[in-house]
Formats: C-alpha cells, sequence, structure tokens
C-alpha cells in the first residue's frame, strides 16, 4: 500500500488565518488507471482512480514541469466541460502559403514554355527558391496549428465551477477514452451519493479542497480567488 501526503484545511478562516494541517491517505484500493499521450505536443497524461472517492493526474510535458496531484471526487461536477478551439490565424497563414507556392509551382513548370510565360523571362532558379521556402512556411504554419490546435474535455469543481481535470479528447482512442470516462463519472455520481453532506458543508469542504491545490501549485490564483466568489456567493454558504 502506498502513502500519499495531502494537505487540507483544518479549518476555513480568511487566507492568512487558515489552519492547515497534513494526513496521509492509505491506496487500498487502484479502481482504474488510463493513460494518454501526444508525441507531436510532446504531453503524456495518465490517470489514476483510487480507493473509490479519488483520482490522481500526472502531466509530464516534454518543455515543462511535472505535474502530480490527486483530487477528491465528491467535489467534482459529473458533467464534463468540452472545449475545441483552432488557431484559426496560424490556419489562415497555412492557406495563404499554400496558394502562393500552387502560383509559384505553376510559374516554375510553365516559364519555359512558349508564348507570355516565355517573354517574362523569369528567372528559374528565383522561382525553385521562392516555392522551397513558401512550402517549407506552409509546413511551419501548418504544425503550429496543429500545436495550437485543442480538444479537451474539463472536470470542473462542482461549485466552483473552475477546471480541475483535463483530457484529451478521444485518445489513445475513442473507445478506451469513453469507457475511462464513463467509469470515471459512475465515481463521480457514487462519491458525491455516500457523503451524505449539508450543502454548507459541501461548499466549505470543496473551497478547502481548492485551497489544498492552490497552495499546490495545480490551479493557478486567479481561478482559485474565481471559485472562492463563486462559492461565497451561492446561498447555501
Amino acid at each position: 500500500m502506498n502513502e500519499i501526503n495531502i494537505s487540507v484545511t483544518a479549518g476555513l478562516e480568511d487566507d492568512e488565518g487558515s489552519i492547515f494541517a497534513d494526513e496521509k491517505i492509505v491506496v487500498t484500493k487502484i479502481n482504474k488507471e488510463f493513460k494518454q499521450q501526444d508525441k507531436l505536443k510532446g504531453v503524456e497524461r495518465q490517470f489514476t482512480i483510487f480507493n473509490n472517492i479519488y483520482c490522481s493526474q500526472m502531466v509530464n510535458k516534454k518543455h515543462g514541469k511535472k505535474q502530480n496531484f490527486y483530487v477528491n471526487l465528491t467535489y467534482l461536477n459529473v458533467k464534463p466541460q468540452h472545449v475545441f478551439s483552432i488557431a484559426w490565424n496560424c490556419l489562415i497563414t497555412t492557406a495563404v502559403f499554400f496558394i502562393v507556392s500552387i502560383l509559384f509551382v505553376y510559374l516554375e513548370w510553365f516559364s519555359s514554355a512558349d508564348g507570355w510565360f516565355k517573354s517574362l523571362q523569369i528567372d528559374g532558379a528565383i522561382v525553385s527558391v521562392s516555392v522551397s521556402l513558401t512550402v517549407s512556411l506552409c509546413v511551419i504554419f501548418l504544425l503550429m496549428t496543429i500545436l495550437r490546435t485543442h480538444d479537451s474535455f474539463f472536470l470542473l469543481s462542482r461549485h466552483g465551477g473552475i477546471p480541475i481535470l483535463e483530457f484529451q479528447n478521444n485518445k489513445p482512442e475513442k473507445k478506451s477514452f469513453d469507457l475511462f470516462f464513463d467509469k470515471l463519472k459512475a465515481h463521480i455520481v457514487k462519491a458525491q451519493q455516500i457523503s451524505k453532506l449539508e450543502p454548507t458543508r459541501q461548499l466549505t469542504l470543496e473551497l478547502k479542497e481548492l485551497r489544498r491545490l492552490k497552495d499546490e501549485k495545480m490551479i493557478a490564483e486567479d481561478l482559485y480567488e474565481k471559485a472562492k466568489n463563486t462559492i461565497f456567493s451561492n446561498s447555501a454558504f
């Protein structure tokens, strides 16, 4: 069995007066493990559902800092948020360079032909260099489009509404992704059912969980403040 150190808030006061304690969670059961890898973007994600009510996420970026954290599923919204964004600027630039490269290829092929093409006296070497350059730029911007395009699912905090867990859509393939995601959502529902917390207590404990993740630098300060304000404005708080 493994022991995981998790800092939890022992009392809920203001930011400077909060009291923290370290608890050890003993991993007694691994429910499900799941791995996603995007070799092109150099990102690897590994998820582990354990003890029925926890999920860990390990994010390893080729050119970034490794992240590893745990969250209690009780404090997650079972309905995921789908975010699909295309890097339109890069895509449009790719299209422009593609069209220009086609024009240069057209000139190169017909510059030696009889007629008005020949009368232009276009230097074939210049045209060849131009073709190579525009094709290279087209490939570069196409790669940038792929790298900056995101198709992800996020699980948000239950009441705070900020993203906690991120999943790449349909990776490594749709069937295994759907199986894991359905199992994870089932664990979220079950964790919330067995918690049997009063609304005020739910909000308080969720805020403590978010505070822990913020202190571990797993969520940004501004997102934590946004969630805190949302929770404070809840009528049940």
